[in-house]
């Protein structure tokens, strides 16, 4: 019996190989119950009638020009999110949303103030004009009217829920009125590499702190530059950033770098409201160009970001073991300044004790806080938490000792630790310079201590996606992890008491995992055949299937078989845990 569920994988696996492709005009409704109906929403669900973002973050494939990436990702967004999802920025923390597509006339003002944008942009992304172009029609072909002005104003806001663009009259760059216009949250990151690594490579990781979003992680193979990995904070908003992200040249951008949110007074004198390129924009750019950290620490200072938001993208490690937190225009952090021995660690206030403000105390290692020692703030004790795990264990730090730190949870909900219930993501990555980068992602957070602002899920474990030549080699390796993922899962749930009263829920996901193998196989061998962007969307499609294969079969192992969630528990000495973090 227990070899009968594997083995039946092999006999499925061999009927769909055999079935009669479809063409590439129907390969997007195959003939397996089930399917077609979810064609519209492949990885959303309804509570009430209001859609719910996906328990497993989706994988999205980009392949080609620039404008063929920026087509593919509207179409993909429509394909996992559906239409009304993928046409309205939504902000589920404040329950509004504003669509993406202007209504009526531009004003002069904001005529101006889109062409003073793209000016920008042409400067220091050029590249992002045609992939706003792509998504426009993208977008249209998908039955989400928009055009290049409406994807182009909706940059401009970054993270505005408003439904206009931004306008600072008077201050446009001079030549911009030639242009010419196409018609119609919180986060904790770690680096560590070198003496304090096992193996002395770079291992990097950063959690979106925020709730719970429609979000998606993208993997592209553009047909210039680097192929790279990188998460946005929510699907319909380049703009703005994300974290993690890597390329494989070994460069990784680990997190914004803390310091007061571009939306907040800020202390650096560059922080003003003002046109500039979309720092998420020029984030892209740099993985996609740039090589090493030194690269992108002269990329960041030869652009114009929009409000000056320098401190916004800041957080940058490469292979060599050169790393560097930007903190305003011409102030670093690098690793050694507040004795840390080859690693550095981020999460949303400044470790620089001279930019504390008047109200805020200064703690070592955790940055400006508030005066209250007992409860000095969440981004200070998220500081502290990543420093008593690097710092106490330089030497030790590899893959599962990463992916521990994020189980590693405090025990007092005011004074949270990195893996606190306050995640809605992670990413963990281990660049490399070729084609063996690896990169792990956590849909919510892997200490399950969330639930707190809507963050609760099912899933709490890791997938694995290796930033391979090209779409075909990534999937491979996400099938490869998902079958070994799920043999591990079926090993330990068939040895379990049926009468257990977690069986039935736990066989269940297991289930649920054998069906996304069984979609993986499919859409696999439809995108082995198809030709174009239907051979993106349905590679695209398996590499999700594969993702969420291994999701749910390493929840069912873990569940069972509980990974380590303490220094500890890998074998290594007790941490002594602060009294802040300590169940009061």
């Amino acid at each position: 019996m227990k070899k009968l569920t594997i083995l039946c994988f092999i006999f499925l696996s061999a009927i769909l190989w055999s079935l009669p492709f479809a063409s590439n005009a129907d390969s997007a409704a195959p003939g397996i119950p089930g399917l077609a109906e979810s064609v519209e929403a492949e990885c959303i669900s309804y509570v009430g009638g209001a859609p719910v973002p996906a328990d497993v973050k989706p994988v999205v494939i980009l392949h080609g020009s620039d404008f063929d990436m920026g087509y593919q990702f509207f179409q993909q967004l429509v394909q996992i999110y559906g239409k009304e999802v993928a046409s309205r920025q939504y902000l589920p923390f404040n329950f509004d949303s504003a669509p993406l597509a202007h209504k009526g006339e531009w004003t002069v003002e904001q005529l101006k103030a889109l062409k003073a944008f793209q000016w920008h942009i042409r400067q220091d992304t050029p590249e992002m004009i045609d992939f706003m172009k792509g998504m426009a029609a993208g977008a249209t072909d998908a039955g989400v009217p928009l055009s290049y002005q409406d994807v182009l104003a909706h940059m401009a806001r970054q993270m505005h829920i408003a439904p206009f663009v931004p306008t600072y009259p008077g201050t446009e760059p001079a030549g911009s009125e030639k242009e010419s216009l196409e018609a119609n949250e919180h986060c904790s990151g770690f680096a560590a590499w070198g003496k304090a690594t096992k193996n002395g490579k770079l291992i990097a990781s950063a959690s979106g702190d925020h709730f719970r979003m429609f979000d998606v992680t993208i993997v592209a193979f553009p047909k210039t530059g680097n192929n790279y990995i990188f998460m946005p904070y929510r699907v319909s908003l380049l703009s703005a950033g994300g974290l993690p992200g890597m390329n494989n040249k070994g460069l990784a951008y680990v997190h914004h770098g803390g310091g007061s949110p571009w939306w907040t007074a800020s202390t650096c004198a560059e922080n003003k409201w003002a046109y500039g390129t979309p720092p998420g924009f020029i984030v892209l750019n740099i993985l996609r160009f740039k090589n090493t950290a030194k690269e992108a620490r002269e990329k960041l200072l030869s652009t114009k970001p929009k409000d000056g938001v320098y401190d916004q993208m800041g957080f940058w490690a490469d292979i060599s073991g050169d790393a560097f937190i930007m903190r305003c225009k011409n102030v670093y952090r690098k690793a050694g300044d507040f004795g840390e021995e080859d690693f550095m660690h981020a999460t949303n206030n400044y470790l620089l004790k001279q930019y504390c403000r008047d109200n805020e105390a200064y703690y070592d290692h955790g940055g400006c806080g508030t005066k209250d020692p007992s409860k000095p703030g969440s981004s200070v004790t998220r500081n502290l938490s990543l420093w008593d795990l690097l710092h106490n264990y330089v030497g030790k730090v590899d893959l599962e000792f990463a992916k521990m730190m994020w189980r590693h949870h405090s025990e007092d909900p005011d004074n949270p630790a990195a893996a606190g219930p306050q995640i809605s993501y992670v990413g963990l990555m281990v660049p490399d310079k070729g084609n063996e980068g690896q990169y792990y992602v956590a849909t919510r957070c892997p200490s399950k201590t969330c639930g707190v602002n809507g963050n609760y899920v099912q899933v709490h474990s890791f997938y694995q996606l290796q930033l391979a030549a090209g779409p075909d080699e990534l999937i491979s390796a996400a099938r490869a992890q998902a079958t070994k993922d799920l043999n591990a899962a079926d090993y330990v749930l068939r040895r379990m008491n049926r009468s257990d009263a977690s069986y039935a829920a736990l066989d269940k996901m297991l289930n649920q995992a054998i069906a996304e193998l069984y979609r993986g196989y499919y859409y696999q061998s439809v995108g082995a055949r198809a030709k174009g962007n239907d051979a993106v969307y349905n590679k695209a499609k398996a590499t999700r299937a594969f993702t969420k294969c291994q999701s749910y079969a390493k929840e069912v192992y873990e569940s069972l078989v509980p990974p380590p969630a303490s220094p500890k528990d890998l074998g290594l000495k007790p941490l002594e845990v602060r009294a802040l973090f300590k169940k009061k």
